[in-house]
């Protein structure tokens, strides 16, 4: 036994290897060099992968496993071609998420006991025909996702060929054209994810004659029609996507055991069938959004009692929200944004009130916030934006503690911002977005100490829910950033980013001291008030800075020479004030234009053309001073940071399985400008 050894099954985790003991087989010579070879085309650090360094000519046994993921191998994948494989007893070969390159080789199909191929999250590239796995009569899991594959779906024949019985088949992201022929022959089919491919046509209704499916992702293709099938032949399905395709017409029948449904980013219309919640009755995730429904929303859809997430946002739907929809116990999440939604906001939000993101922005809601949201102790984002809903600041709010964004721009609101109360604390609040209303006073000094996120530079983590217990399916919640005319839907919402936008209001007063305290804060909009005094030097504090707009207030003095020393600041408006002396050139000042400036008759020096000595008349400027200069900048940096003027908070679904790449590219960026900005 001493001349034996074992070869371990190994699950490596990210940096490190675990072996895991299995009943071992006696490798024959052939079979040590099958091990050799594999590792050979591997490029690894031999002191983090010490069990695979481990392989030599001398390993004599092993369990027919191989479970090589999640490390950072790279390099090609190569094979003795001479070898015979089809006596080797290899059933398992797991080699994902790793940065292995070139073709997959053949010779990988020509293993006649293998049952598990995972070769997802690499970057394999080349072409590939799908009918190679006829060769592999015994395996029943194979994953290609997310490589940069080019994956021939294979001819009409391949429907009436023989393949092994799958039950799993992942091509997310092979550059597929047509859904494989194959796949209408395979009754064992539990898990198919074709997503984020080229496909075109129609989904066909064999799909849903496949009684075994459990998980049908065709999410991110080109289909444009559904053939449907009889209701109950779908009956086994328990996670339908179907998201960001050119579906059109009629809403699909629902699953009757689905958990998750995801039909929207299509061009679905008509009406939503008024006996929808039938359908609903195990439903945990459900959206129909960015498609073009109308009417009302039924209902029906309270039945829907295990409900998480319901994102009906981005259509054409009318008349009022039911009332029974604010009491339903599961909800987390409920987005109703962009519609022609009416009336008033519904009371009864109960005790048990567990939402985290309402968004109702976009709407004519009238009426006042109901008082009984201060059930929802949980809430983060709450989105009233663009509605016509009158009151004050809402400080019955004061219990939810886990608030971070607060959007209540464009509506009929006044008094006060803030509360008198200082112990009405948000402490996690990072963005207020109040503009276009009708405030008339600033918070204290001593509430908006109570802000101790706008203080805090820490965190990069993101606001999303994770729900149904299953690892990587999550809501994330995203800002729609606006500049003027200029609007970007941001992917995700960085805990350390902070915002205030009180614009267009009619508050008076003097800027606050204590804003310079808020060291995380990116933008700051006031303009479009009645302040007055001057502008207060400890906003040269605010390091991270990327947008200050004063414009148009009554604001008087110096431009403070700390302000000039803001060196990521993007976009500047001063103009239309009652400012005086000369401009200085710090060293991000110098890249404004006259437009940052203008209207104010006492401002001298560069850019404007005014000696000092000479007084100069206001004149017409640019709305919103600054920025033009501000575009070409804000283009270019928004796709690894950027934030801007105008926040409304909307939400996305994304799920992970196809989203790792993004989330993974996102961070690199982040990696690299985050530290830029003082991070």
């Amino acid at each position: 036994m001493s001349s034996c050894l074992w070869v371990l099954i190994f699950a490596v985790y990210c940096t490190s290897v675990h072996a895991v003991l299995a009943s071992p087989q006696c490798l024959d010579y052939q079979e040590q060099s099958l091990l050799l070879s594999l590792k050979n085309g591997l490029h690894f650090n031999a002191s983090l992968s010490t069990k695979l360094a481990e392989w030599t000519q001398g390993s004599s046994s092993w369990p027919g496993k191989i479970q090589l993921l999640n490390n950072r191998f790279s390099g090609h994948v190569q094979l003795n071609e001479s070898l015979n494989f089809s006596s080797y007893a290899l059933d398992t070969l797991d080699l994902s998420n790793n940065k292995l390159d070139g073709p997959i080789p053949l010779a990988l199909f020509r293993y006649s006991e293998l049952k598990y191929l995972s070769l997802s999250f690499n970057n394999f590239n080349g072409s590939l025909d799908i009918d190679v796995v006829q060769k592999v009569s015994r395996l029943s899991y194979l994953d290609l996702s997310y490589n940069k594959l080019s994956l021939n779906a294979g001819g009409a024949a391949s429907a009436n060929s023989s393949f092994p019985q799958f039950s799993t088949v992942s091509l997310a992201s092979c550059h597929l054209k047509a859904l494989p022929g194959f796949l209408s022959n395979q009754p064992q089919l539990v898990y198919l994810d074709l997503s984020d491919n080229e496909i075109h046509g129609s989904i066909p209704k064999w799909i849903w004659t496949l009684k075994n499916l459990l998980y049908l992702n065709l999410s991110s293709n080109f289909f444009e029609d559904v053939e449907t099938a009889e209701p109950n032949l779908t009956s086994t399905l328990s996670l339908l996507d179907l998201h960001s395709n050119s579906l059109r017409g009629k809403m699909p029948p629902l699953p009757p055991l689905a958990v998750y449904v995801d039909y929207s980013g299509n061009n679905f219309s008509s009406i939503i069938p008024a006996d929808i919640g039938k359908n609903l009755s195990v439903t945990i995730f459900f959206s129909l959004s960015k498609n073009s429904f109308q009417g009302n929303i039924p209902e029906s859809i309270c039945q829907a009692w295990y409900l998480q997430v319901l994102d009906l946002s981005d259509n054409s739907f009318t008349g009022k929200i039911p009332s029974c929809m604010v009491d339903a116990p599961s909800l987390k999440v409920l987005n109703l944004r962009n519609n022609k939604l009416n009336g008033s906001i519904p009371e009864g939000f109960p005790r048990t009130c567990g939402l985290k993101t309402l968004d109702l922005s976009r709407n004519s809601f009238q009426g006042q916030i109901p008082l009984s949201l201060s059930n929802c102790r949980m809430l983060e984002v709450l989105d009233v934006g663009n509605n016509q809903i009158e009151g004050g600041f809402p400080c019955y709010l004061k219990n939810t503690t886990e608030l971070r964004v607060l959007v209540m721009r464009g509506n009929k609101l006044s008094g006060q911002i803030g509360c008198p109360d200082i112990n009405s604390t948000w402490d996690l609040l990072q963005i207020v977005d109040l503009a276009s209303n009708n405030f008339s006073a600033l918070p204290p000094e001593r509430y908006l100490l109570t802000w101790k996120a706008m203080q805090d530079n820490d965190g990069h983590d993101h606001l999303q829910l994770t729900f149904l217990g299953i690892s990587g399916l999550y809501y994330q919640d995203t800002v729609t950033v606006t500049v003027k005319s200029l609007t970007v839907e941001l992917v995700k919402i960085l805990k350390v980013f902070t915002s205030i936008d009180i614009s267009e209001n009619r508050t008076s007063g003097q800027i606050p001291n204590a804003l310079g305290t808020f060291k995380s804060l990116r933008l700051l909009n006031m303009s479009g008030n009645e302040l007055f005094g001057p502008i207060p030097p400890s906003l040269g504090n605010l390091q991270v800075l990327e947008s200050l707009d004063l414009s148009r207030n009554n604001l008087t003095g110096n431009i403070p020479p700390a302000i000039t020393n803001l060196n990521f600041l993007a976009l500047l408006n001063l103009s239309y004030n009652r400012l005086t002396g000369l401009i200085r050139s710090g060293s991000q000042f110098a890249t404004f234009g006259s437009s940052s400036y203008v209207g104010n008759t006492g401002l001298c020096g560069s850019p404007l053309n005014t000696n000092c000595s000479v007084a100069k008349e206001p004149e017409e400027a640019e709305p919103g001073g600054g920025f033009s200069s501000f575009v070409s900048y804000w283009h270019f940096m928004i796709v690894g940071y950027g934030f801007g003027v105008g926040v409304s908070v909307t939400a996305l679904i994304h799920w992970n399985k196809g989203e790792e790449w993004i989330d993974a590219l996102v961070a690199k960026i982040l990696a690299v400008v985050l530290p830029k900005l003082g991070f």
